[in-house]
């Protein structure tokens, strides 16, 4: 996506303190074997670093080839390793099908329209293995955000015409629409983080 891509240009590597959920995310990862995650618009690298230092199988995907820039030097730093690749969350993934044990993506599949964000959950749904699990961060307001000026494109989407995120889409969702589009999921947990986004955590149901 080209803001982001402006964006790890110009403010490096933006977000690299993990997510406030990460921690329990990762040790519930662990308490059910999980392997073989994949980062999914894995930015910089935040997450893909936390994971990789607990011993997971880390995949990370960004649009951004910056940010994957980025995070291959900051892996470099840490004696880390994991597979990065530059491609789009809605675009068909690059990976089999039931590749995945998990799937984490944090503030990053909302930055779309409707029928994008719809077939990326597809895509999640096709690598992920059987019973997969998945935790994945979606916005729910633009309440408390740095944001100056926006335009309604469709129905719950808007996109930023100043601003840090200029050009960046955002798909807002609401309890419902979360119930819905991850219909294919037994959610384990709904809440929302301290930047009001909607926190899933779900496990894919056959």
């Amino acid at each position: 996506m080209a803001g982001w891509q402006t964006i790890f240009k110009e403010k490096g590597m933006a977000f690299p303190e993990p997510h406030e959920a990460m921690p329990k995310v990762s040790a519930f990862l662990k308490k059910n074997k999980v392997n073989r995650v994949l980062d999914l618009g894995s930015g910089s690298g935040r997450h893909v670093i936390f994971l990789a230092e607990r011993g997971f199988d880390v995949y990370g995907t960004d649009n951004a080839a910056e940010g994957i820039k980025l995070c291959k030097i900051w892996l470099r730093k840490m004696h880390l390793n994991a597979n990065l690749k530059v491609a789009s969350f809605f675009d068909r993934f690059p990976f089999p099908n039931n590749y995945f044990d998990a799937i984490v993506s944090i503030w990053a599949i909302h930055h779309g329209l409707e029928n994008q964000v719809k077939f990326c959950i597809s895509e999640i749904e096709r690598v992920l293995k059987p019973h997969g699990l998945i935790f994945i961060a979606v916005t729910s307001t633009f309440k408390g955000r740095p944001v100056d000026k926006k335009k309604k494109i469709e129905p719950h989407t808007w996109v930023i015409i100043k601003g840090l995120e200029k050009g960046v889409p955002h798909h807002i969702f609401n309890k419902a629409m979360v119930k819905s589009y991850f219909k294919h999921f037994k959610i384990i947990s709904l809440r929302k983080d301290s930047y009001e986004h909607w926190c899933i955590l779900a496990r894919k149901k056959y």
